[in-house]
């Protein structure tokens, strides 16, 4: 128990958001962390907002998730979801090489669009639907291997490359678990405005 209010006293809130194509898996993946049950059947989300716990050192934090829908007509909304998230989580199905060509075409340019500069945000490149890539599927000729994964983490500047299946729960608090250092890491790079007001007063 005292450990338990221990790392309920530290921690807090950490916010990120979940893009990628259409049927990735987004909302499969929130909903693995928050240990619900997964549906039986694809929905399509505009707009949805999860939570789910996750401790790192000790500490509980948790973790806000934004999963929005990938079709061009709600960029606006996504904008609204790279403005309250520090984080960035970019999906693709390793069984859909569209989904994995959509991150460099697609995404890393609306990423770049909306969160760059003194604005710019780490990026964790995520692949699903791992559990399946060596299953024998008609549908599946050419899955995305890990290397090209590896590959296209370095070409967009992803600060992590995590492979994941919500349905084996594999690699899923691994990606939290990132989403929390890198939000902390990225904390600490912001510049303490107040301590350079009272340094240049001091001169």
């Amino acid at each position: 128990m005292m450990m338990e209010l221990k790392a309920q006293s530290k921690g807090g809130i950490v916010t990120c958001a979940i893009i990628g194509d259409e049927m990735v898996g987004k909302t499969s993946l929130a909903l693995t962390f928050m240990k619900e049950k997964l549906p039986d059947n694809h929905v399509s989300t505009v707009f949805d907002n999860f939570a789910g716990i996750q401790l790192v050192a000790g500490n509980k934090y948790t973790v806000s998730m934004f999963d929005t829908t990938s079709q061009q007509d709600y960029e606006e909304l996504r904008i609204f979801t790279y403005k309250e998230s520090e984080v960035i989580v970019v999906c693709y199905s390793v069984l859909d090489r569209d989904s994995y060509s959509s991150v460099r075409e697609y995404w890393f340019h609306e990423i770049l669009k909306y969160v760059r500069g003194s604005h710019k945000k780490p990026v964790i490149l995520v692949a699903t639907h791992t559990d399946q890539r060596n299953k024998s599927d008609p549908n599946v000729d050419n899955p995305v291997s890990t290397s090209e994964g590896e590959q296209l983490a370095k070409d967009i500047g992803a600060e992590k490359f995590i492979e994941c299946s919500a349905v084996t729960r594999k690699g899923v608090s691994e990606i939290f678990e990132n989403v929390i250092m890198c939000a902390m890491k990225q904390r600490k790079k912001k510049p303490n405005f107040l301590k350079q007001i009272f340094s240049k007063l001091a001169e």
